[in-house]
């Protein structure tokens, strides 16, 4: 965390203390893809709207900023580890609240 940007460090912060538990409330849900099933996911075309609609961001390319920081926090990040954060319909989960909590962000298959 030390070597985090200032923003970045700043907009996490600021995440986790007071947006993350209504994002998760308004967009986190399980999702199947083909034959898999996807727990407690957002979409990253959803999340791109929600910031835009809560005040968090102007309009996409800074909600798109955004959410590149809470991926370089470490507070959101892609199911597979595949992408960065992106205005597409991708799957993202969150951190877990706890750290010795279970990980309920893994895949499971069908």
């Amino acid at each position: 965390m030390e070597s985090m940007d200032p923003e970045t460090l700043l907009t996490c912060e600021q995440f986790q203390s007071y947006h993350k538990e209504k994002c998760i409330r308004d967009l986190v849900r399980d999702r199947r893809l083909r034959l898999k099933m996807y727990r407690s996911v957002v979409l990253g075309n959803e999340l791109v709207d929600w910031l835009i609609l809560v005040g968090l961001a102007r309009d996409r390319s800074e909600a798109l900023r955004y959410g590149r920081r809470l991926v370089n926090g470490r507070l959101l990040r892609h199911v597979k580890n595949e992408y960065h954060f992106h205005d597409r319909p991708f799957f993202y989960t969150f951190k877990p609240a706890a750290q010795g909590a279970r990980n309920s962000d893994t895949t499971n298959s069908v």
